[in-house]
């Protein structure tokens, strides 16, 4: 039951509005027909705009916010490329406008008079709270991290605009909002605003398109992470096919060759990668030089790693991978090593990599 003369809805058993202290059933004063329309054969939704924001209204907003904001990045990255900021800092810039310029838009658009962002305002809906009254900026603030709620359920918590009672989002009923239209009044939005028909096959496209972002995210993570990992694995492999050279090596020096001396040629080592993702390995001065290419892939073609001999006191062999440093003690067969490795220390074995 609702209070004839404001509207609240009236706890069962009170006798009294506890907003306005009406009794329960009294007749509303004139004045209070002329704002909201109680009679039983009208609604008070029945006004202009007495609406929540469907689902594909607040899909069309959220594209447009989106668009505003990318254009405002866009215009501060080339602004600051102009002035001939570092590509380091201008990354670290962007980063960070993203999640402060996108929390100051939502929070101050949303709890400012118009009660909408750019994007809103065009598609004609606002934030209200639950009493359709204007939000502070603690509660949009509030609102704008509980999207991330929102997202982190698979984007589910989105869909759910298309089907809740009152069309709220989970980070609405987190943060206690209502997206209405924008002429909705106050007392209409109390009193219960008329919800969009929504059908069966509108609320499973609204959950389809809300796994589309994450669709994109999973992807963005993935599909990098693999390439990572079968770059790594050709690595590797060219590391096994030049195990039989360094034993070449290795066998040159137990016969006393000095270092200098050893290479593919004198060595009688044939010049032939045994993996599809090398291009060749071949030995200089003793080092055995791994150049990829093949069937590899295209970020590791034409690298190199190089795996560089040395000697400790006793006579024994050692080996230094790529960009590690040589061992204490060990007098490698050639300075500054590090040059001949071209392979980024993230696809190296962590026994290649540097300190």
């Amino acid at each position: 039951m609702f209070c004839a003369n404001c509207g609240l809805q009236v706890v069962d058993g009170n006798k009294l509005c506890v907003a306005c202290g009406t009794a329960v059933g009294a007749v509303a004063p004139s004045s209070i027909s002329d704002t909201v329309n109680l009679n039983a054969s009208a609604s008070p939704a029945s006004a202009e705009g007495g609406r929540y924001a469907g689902f594909w209204r607040r899909v069309a907003a959220s594209l447009l916010d989106s668009l505003v904001i990318l254009a405002a990045l866009l215009a501060a990255v080339v602004a600051m490329s102009l002035a001939g900021v570092a590509e380091r800092t201008l990354k670290i810039v962007y980063t960070s406008l993203s999640w402060i310029g996108a929390w100051l838009y939502y929070a101050l658009m949303h709890s400012s008079a118009q009660q909408a962002t750019v994007g809103k305002r065009a598609i004609g809906i606002k934030v209200t709270d639950l009493l359709g009254e204007r939000i502070g900026f603690g509660r949009a603030t509030g609102r704008h991290i509980a999207t991330f709620l929102s997202a982190l359920t698979l984007f589910i918590g989105f869909a759910m605009a298309g089907f809740t009672a009152r069309r709220q989002a989970l980070h609405d009923m987190v943060a206690g909002t209502l997206v209405v239209s924008k002429d909705a009044s106050p007392a209409a939005i109390v009193a219960g605003l008329q919800a969009p028909k929504v059908s069966g096959g509108v609320v499973a496209l609204a959950v389809l398109a809300s796994l589309v972002p994450l669709t994109g995210f999973l992807a963005a993570i993935t599909i990098p992470a693999y390439q990572d990992y079968l770059i790594r694995s050709q690595v590797t492999e060219g590391l096994m096919a030049a195990v039989p050279y360094q034993a070449t090596v290795v066998e040159a020096i137990a016969a006393g060759e000095s270092f200098e001396n050893i290479n593919t040629t004198t060595a009688n080592i044939p010049a032939v990668a045994t993996s599809p993702h090398v291009d060749s390995i071949q030995v200089t001065r003793g080092v055995v030089v791994i150049t990829y290419g093949g069937a590899g892939e295209r970020k590791l073609s034409g690298q190199q790693l190089a795996l560089v001999p040395g000697l400790r006191p006793g006579g024994d062999v050692v080996w230094t991978c790529g960009l590690a440093p040589v061992p204490d003690g060990v007098t490698a067969a050639v300075r500054a090593h590090l040059q001949y490795t071209s392979v980024p220390a993230k696809y190296l074995p962590s026994a290649c990599r540097g300190q």
